[in-house]
Formats: C-alpha cells, sequence, structure tokens
C-alpha cells in the first residue's frame, strides 16, 4: 500500500484466471471509478484522489501528479493503459473542493465520455488550456468529451517487389487527423532476408505533425544477381504510438 487507501485494477480471462493486476496511489486515499475498455488495444481507468502528489503509474514505474485543486480535498484522474497493462499516461483535474468521475463510457469511434460531480470553480480541461466552470449549488454535475486517438498503421499489409527494383516506399499512415503531433517507432522485426545486404532501412521514430496523416520510408533493395526461389522477406513493425 501507497498511503491510507489505494487503488488497484486487474484483468482476466473468462474462466476467472488473473492475467495481470497493477497498483497505484499516494500518502493519502484514492479510489477507482471502475475501467473503460476503449478501441485500439487501449481501456481507460477513471477516479478520485485525495494524495497530493499521486503517482498514477503502477509498480516500480512512476507518473506524479499534484492535486491540480490545490489545497482541495478530492480531485479527479483519467489514466490511460493498454490492454496488456502497461501504463500509458494520466491526466488530472479539479477544484479546491471535491471533485469525482462517477460515470463513463465509450462510443463506436473511440471516443471518451465521463461525468462527475464538482463543488466549487473547476478547471474542466486537463490539459494546457484552461476552461473554468463554476458550480450552481453545493454540488452539480459535469460533463466531458475527449476526442479520439488516431490509429496508426501501414498502408498496405503487404508488397512484393522484384530484386531489380532500386527501391520501394512504405507508407504509415493515421486513420484521421490529430491536432496534436503523434510519433512511432518503426522497426525491422524479421524475414529472411539479410539487412544491409539484401537491403536497407533504418530503424527510426516517425512524427506526425499536427493534421499530417500520411509518412513514407524508403526501403532500399540490392540487386546481387543470385536468384532465391522462394523470395526473400522483411518484416516491418510499428510500436510505441504516442
Amino acid at each position: 500500500s501507497y498511503g491510507a487507501k489505494d487503488a488497484f485494477v486487474a484483468r482476466y480471462t473468462a474462466t476467472g484466471d488473473l492475467v495481470w493486476v497493477r497498483t497505484y496511489g499516494g500518502a493519502g486515499e484514492g479510489d477507482s471509478g471502475g475501467a473503460v475498455p476503449a478501441l485500439f488495444d487501449r481501456f481507460f481507468l477513471l477516479g478520485s484522489f485525495e494524495s497530493n502528489p499521486v503517482d498514477l503509474a503502477p509498480g516500480a514505474e512512476e507518473d506524479w501528479f499534484s492535486r491540480p485543486g490545490g489545497a482541495g480535498w478530492v480531485d479527479a484522474f483519467i489514466s490511460v493503459y493498454r490492454n496488456d497493462g502497461t501504463y500509458l499516461r494520466g491526466l488530472t483535474f479539479g477544484s479546491a473542493v471535491t471533485d469525482k468521475c462517477q460515470g463513463s463510457t465509450v462510443d463506436n469511434s473511440g471516443t471518451l465520455f465521463v461525468s462527475g460531480i464538482f463543488a466549487d470553480d473547476m478547471d474542466v480541461d486537463p490539459g494546457p488550456a484552461s476552461d473554468v466552470r463554476s458550480p450552481v449549488g453545493n454540488y452539480d454535475l459535469f460533463f466531458q468529451r475527449y476526442r479520439k486517438v488516431p490509429t496508426i498503421g501501414f498502408g498496405i499489409p503487404t508488397a512484393s517487389v522484384a530484386e531489380n527494383t532500386a527501391s520501394i516506399d512504405v507508407d504509415i499512415i493515421l486513420s484521421a487527423e490529430s491536432e496534436d503531433t503523434i510519433t512511432v517507432d518503426l522497426s525491422v522485426t524479421g524475414g529472411t532476408a539479410t539487412r544491409n545486404t539484401d537491403y536497407a532501412v533504418a530503424n527510426q521514430t516517425l512524427t506526425f505533425a499536427s493534421g499530417e496523416i500520411t509518412k513514407s520510408i524508403t526501403v532500399t533493395i540490392t540487386d546481387d544477381d543470385i536468384s532465391e526461389h522462394p523470395g526473400e522477406t522483411v518484416e516491418l513493425a510499428l510500436a510505441n504510438p504516442t
């Protein structure tokens, strides 16, 4: 335990076998308001925390947040995980009193909707921008919408060329435009061809600027005049989108 009361999230198989468990918290109390399955190998974890600061990353990882409400009682958080239990990022927001996430859902496009309560002037935008709302009574309701994060993939799953072709361009595509800069790591993960002998391509991080949806990388092919049957292959993979 990190403090007075901490939280956990766990994944089980359909037959009840534990796959993994993660714990997180701070010196005070923390609550989990539930996990919401999303699209694209992601899920959202929502809740509230009293600790100041609080570590939203599980285990040995650290991702500390100071309470947005300062000297307030309870603030709200949203964490994003991969389905394998990998922590991706956290968001916090709140006022000087008590604020909690109490309901959430995800639509078919992957957009997250969150509802909850707040009791004082609260900046409902967890990012660098500000959107302060004031309650009318003791406790009022808030409702948030978080835009979908685009998925990243190859333009086509496979491609083939003759060995006497000098090179082939491979497209990496976002499913939709993003207002934010998005990065993804590209690497060679396998294949029967020999790297830097039969072909050349660098492991690299691709950066999509705001509004950009396509990047291309070039695989240079070496024609060695040796007949290969069947043809040799190169396997590429994308990882760590942020």
